[in-house]
């Protein structure tokens, strides 16, 4: 299982490297490139047609919340940063032009 969680997180960033994460199609475009592998088999022959997409699924699930998170706090701080020199210009201008 971990070597196939391996290959998930191998598919998921190398899209992230070429900053293709937050296209329509990324979650498709991860499971392309994840069936172009060979990929280990998880779970016993009866049940490894339901477990490999189950655990597939929910791991790139998982990632895309956590990486949409992060760059989510990412351009709130910016922003926050932007916004203090922002205020701080102003403040200056004011006692400047006193």
């Amino acid at each position: 299982m971990f070597k196939l969680i391996c290959a998930a997180e191998e598919a998921f960033l190398s899209l992230a490297q070429q900053n293709r994460i937050f296209l329509r199609d990324a979650f498709e475009a991860v499971l392309l490139i994840l069936s172009l592998k060979k990929l280990p088999l998880v779970g016993c022959v009866l049940h490894v047609k339901e477990m490999m997409p189950t655990v597939i699924f929910q791991y790139l699930i998982l990632r895309f919340r956590c990486f949409a998170k992060q760059k989510m706090i990412a351009v709130v701080e910016q922003k926050k940063t932007e916004s203090h020199a922002r205020m701080k210009k102003k403040k200056l201008n004011k006692s400047a032009s006193l």
